[in-house]
């Protein structure tokens, strides 16, 4: 929907899709799920650094959406690459490949 939408010239509908199924998601599919499994443990030393991570993603977001709400090709490319870099990481830790950081 929110593709479409932005190869129709939607830019604006398709930012608000896209930003308001995050939205959704955050303040009800994940807090369902947890209902539905149960109570969990939160690890505020995973949890903290990928809280900021999202938050520094949000500023660079909306710092370069900051001309007309549009992205120019090298804004787009650098959000790829941020995004690239976020996935590389979230594997690293996954696959324990960032123990040796901890013991620094």
């Amino acid at each position: 929907m929110s593709v479409r939408s932005a190869q129709a010239g939607n830019g604006l509908t398709s930012l608000g899709n896209v930003l308001g199924s995050n939205t959704f998601d955050l303040l009800v599919a994940i807090p369902v799920g947890v209902l539905i499994v149960g109570g969990i443990t939160i690890d505020f030393a995973v949890a903290v650094p990928m809280m900021g991570v999202l938050t520094l993603a949000t500023v660079l977001l909306f710092g370069m959406l900051r001309t007309e709400l549009s992205l120019t090709d090298i804004e787009s490319y650098t959000l790829l690459v941020a995004y690239a870099l976020f996935i590389a990481w979230i594997v690293a830790e996954t696959v324990g490949a960032t123990a040796f950081l901890k013991s620094i």
